[in-house]
């Protein structure tokens, strides 16, 4: 299962969305926003435990990769918040 924040078809735009993990298993991908067609994921932002959940230790993540955006060429103003210790995920340099 993967978890998006937004998605968008066509032409439409997946911007402003926010996911947060707090527990819980995810087997698939972490998106702030996902665009199918030629629309822009940017200002999105992916969030890993939050004030009340600052330890991730016995959530499952198991191949889970994390990004902002779904578009390699128009990734930007995406945040990702790190407040939990022990997220088993891979998180790429350019986010």
């Amino acid at each position: 299962m993967s978890l998006i924040g937004g998605y968008a078809s066509n032409t439409g735009n997946a911007t402003g969305n926010v996911v947060t993990v707090t527990g819980g298993t995810v087997t698939g991908g972490i998106t702030g926003g996902y665009a199918a067609g030629t629309g822009r994921t940017t200002g999105n932002t992916v969030n890993l435990g939050d004030a009340t959940h600052t330890d991730l230790a016995g959530t499952v993540l198991s191949g889970s990769d994390v990004s902002g955006g779904s578009k390699a060429d128009d990734i930007t103003d995406n945040t990702l918040n790190v407040a939990a210790k022990e997220y088993p995920c891979k998180v790429p340099p350019q986010f």
